[in-house]
């Protein structure tokens, strides 16, 4: 018998706020974008490129693409997140160094690029899985946050890599650990991977300041370290693109290679149409020729093609430059309203006679808080106050709003009052 399928303890909690009956309920579950009426919101750009296609009638978004899917729009991904004027981006993809496929999402790149590092870096398999014949003399690892977002951890075990761990979050202070992160990464050895977020971390909400960034490159540098770029939240967490994307361009510009993948959920609001894109850039053209052949080859396997929908919405938003403007704006709205609701929040905390130091609500970044509540105090959160947040304590900052920050912070009072 196959082992019983777990239930997504998010999804869960999902669907507990749902039928919750209680009127004050407040849901901080999901990593959606909602308003201030907790409606979906859709980009104004995007209902441009909507309406534009149904009124010409335009066809040629239900052509099925190859399996690589749209590439023109894969590299309008990559010029934004490099910047168009990137001397150095430019020539190393025309060198051949760079390659880059469409794919469904960020989630779906990770895949992808945990199929590449099996096929082509075969010691960071888990060798106690592989028959004692086949198991090799060394063994590579992949190195990840012990807080990041928990499918990295469950496609890392679904591909049977080898995985490390090494800290980024003080429970104890609820700050960024950059220092118990390098002591750990210290212990990396040569042909490890690091997998990495550049902006907003999931779920700490706590990012590397550019200093840090340069000394975590010098680092895999030393140690011969390759990394995973997964960058989920382009302009989405600081709300200008050359701050999220410093990080990136950083490591290449330093000839550092890695993996990236991009995602357009949260950016673009393109939750449903599943659209990103995936890089690598490497030194060996060989090796980025045959990675890129795997690939498309994978593809075929895996799905067929990607969706050509959400690439022609991306595609259509970069390509214009009327249309660029009226999504950076969208980007404004959407990450001043995440600011926000972090000031409000932290405002009615202060108007508390709360003990607790919440400044790290307003020195996080991005989507998600990382609270500091026990799975204890969030039990209580949700059975005395129907305020909904995941037992690690991560809030999304999207189920805020300026009428419900009081409530939320007294409860959040409440449940903290002996610490």
């Amino acid at each position: 018998m196959p082992p019983p399928v777990l239930p997504d303890p998010i999804l869960g909690l999902m669907l507990d706020a749902r039928a919750d009956p209680r009127p004050q309920k407040v849901d901080l579950t999901a990593g959606v974008y909602k308003d201030e009426k907790m409606s979906p919101f859709v980009l104004t750009s995007v209902k441009a490129v909507i309406e534009e296609a149904i009124h010409h009638k335009n066809v040629d978004i239900f052509r099925p693409l190859p399996p690589y899917g749209d590439l023109e729009m894969a590299d309008q991904l990559l010029n934004l997140c490099f910047g168009i004027e990137n001397v150095r981006f430019h020539s190393e993809k025309f060198n051949g160094r760079f390659a880059r496929t469409h794919c469904q999402s960020g989630g779906n790149g990770l895949f992808f690029i945990f199929e590449l590092l099996k096929k082509f870096y075969p010691s960071i398999v888990d060798q106690q899985v592989l028959p004692e014949k086949q198991r090799l003399a060394t063994q590579t690892s992949v190195w990840c946050a012990t807080d990041t977002w928990p499918i990295h951890f469950q496609m890392l075990e679904r591909h049977s890599l080898h995985i490390k761990t090494h800290r980024y979050y003080n429970p104890q202070k609820n700050c960024f650990d950059f220092e118990g992160m390098i002591e750990d990464l210290e212990h990396m050895n040569e042909g490890d991977v690091l997998l990495m977020q550049p902006a907003g971390h999931n779920p700490t909400g706590y990012d590397p300041s550019k200093k840090q960034w340069q000394q975590l490159a010098q680092l895999l540098k030393k140690k011969k370290v390759l990394t995973i770029f997964d960058f989920a939240y382009m302009g989405y967490s600081s709300g200008d693109i050359d701050e999220d994307s410093y990080p990136v361009r950083f490591f290449l510009n330093e000839g550092l290679e890695f993996f990236l993948t991009i995602s357009c959920s949260k950016n673009f609001g393109l939750y449903s149409a599943r659209v990103g894109c995936l890089a690598l850039y490497m030194q060996s053209l060989p090796l980025v020729r045959e990675m890129t052949k795997y690939l498309n080859e994978t593809a075929k396997i895996f799905y067929g093609a990607p969706d050509a929908w959400g690439a022609h919405i991306v595609k259509e938003i970069l390509g214009s430059a009327p249309k660029r403007t009226l999504w950076l704006k969208d980007l404004e709205v959407m990450t001043s309203r995440i600011k926000q609701c972090r000031v409000a929040l932290k405002s009615e905390l202060d108007k508390t006679d709360s003990t607790y130091n919440w400044d790290f609500i307003v020195q996080q970044f991005g989507m998600f808080a990382y609270t500091g509540l026990t799975e204890t105090q969030v039990k209580r959160l949700k059975n005395e106050f129907a305020i909904y947040l995941i037992n690690t304590g991560r809030a999304s900052i999207t189920g805020l709003t300026v009428e419900n920050a009081a409530y939320v912070a007294k409860a959040f009072n409440e449940v903290t009052k002996k610490q």
